[in-house]
């Protein structure tokens, strides 16, 4: 497999440059397992528990938006 060199600067002068701000949207994919009583429960678990976690992304400059669950499905883990 080839890897092409990705263009992260400009090949431009300097004093020919403008700066621009570039807003992003991020999408990532992440299991979040939690102990919940039903579906619903263990949606707003997850979802808590990722926006309660904003250290690393307030680092990267990063703010959570919209959170949208995918998928919810009961695992065979119970413990007695």
């Amino acid at each position: 497999m080839t890897m092409t060199k990705l263009k992260t600067v400009s090949q431009f002068p300097s004093a020919k440059l403008t700066q621009y701000r570039v807003g992003l949207v991020v999408e990532f994919y992440r299991d979040q397992f939690v102990k919940a009583i039903d579906e619903e429960e263990a949606k707003e678990l997850a979802e808590n528990r990722l926006r309660r976690r904003t250290g690393l992304m307030n680092s990267l400059n990063f703010s959570i938006g919209d959170v949208e669950v995918v998928d919810v499905e009961q695992t065979n883990d119970r413990k007695k």
